[in-house]
């Protein structure tokens, strides 16, 4: 309202959200057959519970002078999240009796709990003029409970503009541009996930009894200076639509430099720790989004268009400041020049038709600098040579990812579907692994296995069976990460308006809806998707799921 002159378009906004989790499991195992015989059967509890709540405060300055439009917000945000869990087992049950007062042994009893804050002081500042040039500036500070109070803060700010050209009198007489757009911005972003709530601390492990007194061992390192990884990322894109909007396009390029990557730094085994929480250097990433929309059918009754969305990324580690270019983590290395998290692992080299051994490749290596000897490659089947002559084997960096997806609306029936795709990467299948190299004789096996070398002369990728054979984790675990996936399929119905006006209702649709229908890779029940660094897991692919519902807009 103009009577409150100066207060017009000012509001304030209080939002409060939170999430509670309660989990209670018990989980029996009789005495009789199964994992519980050897314990005359065994009863697991426990609990979970899990809370956090968020609390924002935004004020809000929205006003328009003319052809100049001003929006300007600043506001406080507060997460606290806490956890805490607790678990007991006992052995030699009764049979049938699923608590654990009657059970007379005891194996294991534990509890801990966690907590995590993160407090936020924001502003955004917008300014457009006459619908053509757009400015946005934001600042932000951000402090973490995961570092230590006197590097908790980051600040982080970022700016932008874009500029609509269509709306430019030299572009009125182009007919066949609807709206076109480029745009620019600069940016910084923080990330705190560093594996622990308590990233900075040195901690004492306090279940190591001596005797029957209480006693503790140190199981991580401090350090103080801990603090955010930071990302700043340069923007550019266009975006337009065309030819009486039969064809919407959006071309992005974007450059990222991440630095103060939250690592674990590396120690000797001599000093009694892996590493400690570090931020350790730099990498980037740069590539291209792309999305093309095509509305190829604009009818009164009958529309459809069709959307094609590709992303390309490549990254490389520019630079670790530790004492060493090179961290390695069982089969993955993140070193310098390289895509972070690529393989580095034994190279399998077939197998021997005589013996049905595993071969692997081998080099040798310069006494003085331990670098290879380019040329020196051979063959053997010695696992400790074979250890000590890794090789750089690729990663998870797909040559290209994307999605395709159209509707469809014919009257009163609609359809869609979705599907995503990714193109090249390997992905590192220790699941594959657990099949074709089993621990225990009654393990699961894979179909591959049939393949297995079984007499001399035999020729084949299969080695002989050996049950906990001890072979080492080479590259014949690292398959194709492509994939196709059919995420979404939707079929619905809309009643005739004239229909659904006599019961008051505007409108009334059915539909039958089906998500994560199939997924397509290299082998059944591989599912690349998630796992940036390619690993599995015994895991489920993404439910299956086949729902009907209604939509009632009254």
């Amino acid at each position: 309202s103009k009577s409150l002159g100066a207060f017009q378009g000012l509001t304030f906004t209080v939002n409060v959200g939170a999430d509670l989790v309660n989990r209670y499991i018990t989980s029996y195992y009789n005495p009789y057959h199964g994992d519980g015989s050897s314990t005359q059967g065994r009863i697991d509890k426990y609990s979970t519970r899990t809370f956090s709540y968020t609390v924002n405060e935004i004020l809000k300055y929205d006003r328009k002078f003319g052809d100049h439009h001003v929006l300007a917000q600043a506001g406080h945000e507060y997460y606290n999240y806490d956890y805490s869990y607790l678990d007991a087992s006992r052995d030699h049950i009764y049979a049938g009796i699923t608590e654990l007062a009657p059970a007379s042994g005891t194996q294991t009893n534990n509890s801990y709990a966690e907590a995590y804050r993160i407090e936020s002081y924001l502003g955004r500042l917008n300014y457009d003029y006459a619908d053509k040039y757009y400015v946005e500036a934001t600042f932000r500070t951000d402090g973490s409970s995961r570092f230590n109070k006197d590097y908790r803060w980051g600040k982080f700010w970022s700016l932008g503009g874009s500029w609509r050209l269509s709306e430019e009198n030299f572009m009125k007489n182009v007919s066949w541009v609807d709206n076109a757009t480029i745009r620019a911005s600069y940016g910084q972003l923080g990330n705190d996930t560093v594996g622990s709530y308590y990233a900075w601390q040195s901690l004492y492990d306090l279940t190591y009894a001596n005797a029957n007194n209480s006693g503790a061992i140190v199981s991580t390192l401090e350090n103080r200076s801990l603090s955010w990884e930071k990302r700043k990322t340069w923007n550019f894109g266009v975006e337009g639509s065309f030819f009486k909007k039969f064809l919407d396009v959006t071309l992005e390029y974007y450059l990222s430099k991440t630095d103060d990557l939250l690592l674990s730094a590396p120690m000797a085994a001599s000093t009694g720790f892996t590493g400690y929480n570090s931020n350790l250097g730099s990498m980037r990433n740069n590539g291209f989004e792309t999305t093309f929309k095509f509305n190829w059918l604009q009818k009164s009754n009958l529309r459809a268009s069709s959307t094609l969305m590709t992303y390309l990324n490549r990254n490389k580690v520019l630079h670790l400041t530790g004492d060493s270019d090179t961290i390695t983590s069982g089969a993955y290395v993140i070193k310098e020049g390289m895509p972070i998290f690529t393989y580095y692992v034994p190279k399998a080299a077939g197998v021997d038709p005589a013996t049905g051994a595993l071969l692997y490749w081998a080099y040798k290596t310069n006494e003085d600098t331990g670098e290879k000897i380019e040329g020196s490659d051979y063959i053997t089947s010695d696992k400790s040579k074979a250890t000590d002559s890794k090789y750089y084997m690729g990663s998870r960096q797909p040559k290209l990812m994307g999605s395709f997806g159209s509707d469809f609306q014919f009257g009163a029936v609609d359809f869609s579907f979705l599907t995503t795709f990714s193109v090249g990467g390997k992905g590192y299948d220790s699941v594959y692994a657990g099949t074709m190299e089993v621990t225990y004789s009654g393990d699961t096996w894979s179909k591959n296995a049939l393949r297995r070398w079984q007499n001399p002369g035999d020729e084949t990728d299969v080695p002989a069976v050996l049950v906990g054979s001890g072979r080492l984790a080479a590259d014949r675990w690292l398959v194709d990460a492509s994939y196709f996936a059919i995420k979404s399929v939707q079929l619905g119905y809309t009643f005739p308006g004239k229909w659904t006006k006599k019961v008051n209702i505007d409108s009334f649709r059915i539909f039958l809806n089906g998500d994560n229908l199939a997924l397509f890779s290299h082998l059944n029940g591989l599912n690349p998707q998630y796992d940036i660094r390619g690993g599995t897991n015994w895991s489920y692919t993404p439910t299956r799921t086949v729902s009907a519902g209604i939509d009632i807009n009254f």
